[in-house]
């Protein structure tokens, strides 16, 4: 399995999505580019209006664990960048995961 880490840096968010590939679900937006390192990062944004604290940071961790399980299987790193919408609360973990893969492979292809 590749070693998968965090964007923290606001200059890589900025990076990832100045890279203008996007990929649209219900649960998320989903914005990615080459990896700047070794191995692939990924970063999310959850906005306030989604819901309080415990609710943004239960959002913040599925979708972390599920990207985290997509990305450890590609072969090239890349850089996510997800921006979670409210269907992201009531999304079971599958469909989070289907939705991050499609954006994977959509992304490899481009």
């Amino acid at each position: 399995m590749a070693e998968v880490g965090r964007l923290r840096n606001a200059l890589d968010f900025r990076r990832v999505r100045a890279a203008r590939n996007i990929s649209y679900f219900k649960s998320m937006v989903v914005y990615q580019s080459p990896g700047a390192g070794s191995r692939s990062r990924v970063g999310i944004a959850v906005g306030a209006r989604l819901g309080n604290a415990v609710i943004r940071n239960r959002m913040k961790r599925r979708i972390r664990a599920a990207s985290w399980h997509e990305l450890a299987a590609c072969e090239r790193s890349r850089d996510l960048v997800i921006v979670a919408r409210r269907a992201a609360l009531q999304s079971d973990f599958a469909d989070l995961r289907r939705a991050i893969r499609h954006a994977i492979t959509r992304g490899a292809n481009e």
